[in-house]
């Protein structure tokens, strides 16, 4: 999946869904986009891995950090979430 922010700042991509298995793990990488002078972007990756529609319970955010450059790493889902229906 490919989003791009833009010069908005902040972007809301949770609209956009990525299939993932219980028990099983995925790569990413997250790569800043600058127009003109580099600068700290801050990610966050979240799961609603008890699907009440919010991201607020723990464990549900799978990854956060600050770079001016890509990051990549691994996020892996707990075997205990229950697939969605």
């Amino acid at each position: 999946m490919t989003n791009s922010s833009g010069d908005a700042g902040y972007t809301d991509f949770t609209s956009n869904v990525v299939n993932v298995t219980a028990g099983g793990s995925t790569n990413f990488t997250l790569t800043p986009g600058f127009a003109s002078s580099t600068y700290n972007e801050y990610w966050a990756i979240y799961a609603d891995l008890n699907q009440d529609s919010d991201f607020d319970d723990a464990g549900e955010q799978l990854y956060s950090g600050a770079s001016s450059s890509s990051v990549s790493g691994n996020i892996s889902i707990p075997s205990s979430v229950v697939a969605q229906t």
